[in-house]
């Protein structure tokens, strides 16, 4: 007989190709420019129509506690869940399952991240309602993949070598996890077809996932069941157990991974380039706070003061405060490694200009601007 389920929801990244809007302090997950409210509020929203409050989770990075209590006023105070360091999604994963595994015996949990964008909610819930089905009928780690409309070289794919149908639900098994390809090779998926996306969501009853880790990580295993589970000690276990992603300790390894086929307007909102896909307008254009003169295919994004942007291509320009990002489309994929030597960059090299004010500012793949703050508001355009 299934029992009562739950749902964690991965809030404690950092977001930072959403810099400088998702800063350390404030990530991406708290911001509310992509649909009005923030993705972790949009998420808990969301999968609260499927379960109940009191079986809702959200586990995050302690710096975050007081954002998330403020988004999340009506969550029990326990539910919320506090990692010491950052380190991966195995440790915290694991943690909960084998925190929380004897208040569901016979139950299951969904794993969301909190800052996912989901368009057909209708369909994600009923997809999950199966994924639990499913989870409950084969015992087994049930993990969303998602069709793909694009070739995409900024998600993992998943390739079921084989397929059948478990308590008349279709699913794929024998699940091959691929990392994230070139664009040729994810032209070539798209064209076969058969792979899909790693949604990174996934359903499983809790003592599967704990079966599955003592099998794969005895060592691990042993931590958990010492300090999640008897001692509750998650400082003492965050220093000992593997840091390491749960799809390379658990997914990959397992021979128990099912996969459905997922289509409900999913996206992870990887970066700046994202909101394209989400709030594009008239020649493309993405423009929060911002007025344009011949001006194409950019994304220009101010939070408090007003942009004037003349002669931007297939350029993106966000400002936030003293802190500005100045990228071509292609430059965005470097910006978290950037960000590490920002300090570095030489805008005179790059023919850049920054008049009337000293900003932090981070130029990938670009070159030829003046930017210049002005009495209404700043003014940036191409000059070569």
């Amino acid at each position: 007989m299934a029992g009562k389920n739950a749902a964690l929801i991965m809030a404690g990244g950092e977001g930072t190709r959403f810099w400088p809007f998702s800063t350390p302090e404030f990530p991406k997950q708290f911001l509310d420019i992509f649909l009005g409210r923030s993705m972790l509020r949009i998420t808990f929203e969301r999968i609260n129509k499927l379960i109940d409050i009191d079986d809702i989770f959200v586990i995050t990075n302690r710096r975050y506690e007081k954002i998330t209590r403020a988004e999340l006023p009506e969550l029990p105070a326990e539910n919320i869940l506090l990692e010491p360091e950052k380190r991966n999604t195995f440790p915290a994963i694991s943690y909960f399952t084998y925190r929380f595994s004897n208040n569901y015996p016979d139950g299951s949990v969904i794993v969301l991240a909190a800052d996912h964008i989901i368009n057909n909610e209708v369909r994600f819930l009923d997809i999950c309602k199966q994924a639990f089905t499913l989870a409950e009928g084969t015992r087994g780690i049930v993990t969303l993949g998602i069709l793909p409309d694009r070739p995409e070289t900024n998600y993992g794919y998943l390739f079921p070598h084989k397929y059948e149908e478990t308590q008349a639900i279709h699913h794929g098994y024998a699940i091959e996890f691929i990392e994230k390809p070139d664009l040729q090779t994810a032209v070539k998926y798209l064209k076969s077809g058969g792979y899909f996306w790693n949604s990174g969501i996934f359903t499983f009853p809790f003592n599967t996932f704990i079966n599955e880790t003592e099998k794969i990580s005895p060592r691990d295993h042993g931590l958990l069941m010492r300090y999640a589970k008897e001692e509750n000690d998650i400082d003492e276990l965050f220093k000992e157990i593997t840091a390491d992603s749960v799809d390379y300790m658990i997914m990959e390894r397992s021979d128990n991974i099912k996969m459905l086929k997922a289509e409900f307007g999913w996206d992870d909102v990887g970066n700046w380039e994202a909101l394209f896909r989400l709030r594009s307008e008239k020649d493309n254009m993405v423009l929060i706070n911002a007025v344009t003169v011949n001006c194409s295919n950019s994304i220009i994004v101010s939070k408090d003061i007003q942009i004037r942007a003349v002669g931007m291509h297939d350029t993106v320009f966000v400002v936030n405060g003293d802190k500005i990002l100045l990228s071509s489309l292609k430059g965005l994929a470097a910006i978290k490694s950037a960000l590490a030597s920002i300090s570095d960059y030489d805008l005179g090299a790059r023919n850049i200009t920054v008049k009337g004010f000293k900003p932090e500012i981070l130029c990938l793949d670009v070159e030829g601007y003046v930017i210049e703050k002005k009495s209404d508001g700043i003014l940036i355009r191409k000059t070569v």
